[in-house]
């Protein structure tokens, strides 16, 4: 299946939905739990939120469409940072992070940029000229 036709099936689709919503509940559990995760090595808490948020970020794209990207893509930076910051409100045994709201931030700019040229690529491939109206 090339990039094109795996693009057009998966956007918007109730596949993209659920996926997105089980990787927001994965993510809300380990940013929200009261015990902090295992590090494997230093800094891979760090590693985890550019990776976590980056994902959920960029599916979540995928699946809300309907949503302007000038909405959407705002509003994952402030959750990326609010999380951050209610996490230390919840838990005594965990505090804001600064490095961590670093992370979260980094793995929405990262999806948006993996998100545009994906999709930029796909105009291309599809013959589409790309506009760079709606992200």
């Amino acid at each position: 299946m090339t990039l094109v036709k795996f693009y057009a099936v998966v956007r918007g689709s109730k596949a993209a939905k659920l996926l997105f919503i089980a990787l927001l509940a994965l993510l809300l559990w380990g940013v929200l739990r009261s015990t902090p995760p295992q590090q494997y090595f230093d800094n891979s808490d760090k590693v985890l939120h550019l990776l976590a948020f980056g994902g959920v970020a960029f599916v979540g794209r995928l699946a809300l469409l309907m949503m302007r990207g000038v909405i959407y893509w705002p509003l994952c930076l402030a959750f990326s940072v609010g999380l951050e910051l209610i996490q230390g409100v919840l838990w005594t045994s965990r505090q804001f992070s600064l490095f961590d709201a670093a992370s979260n931030f980094a793995g929405v700019i990262m999806a948006a940029v993996a998100y545009l040229v994906v999709k930029r690529i796909v105009g291309f491939e599809s013959g589409k000229r790309y506009s760079g109206k709606r992200s």
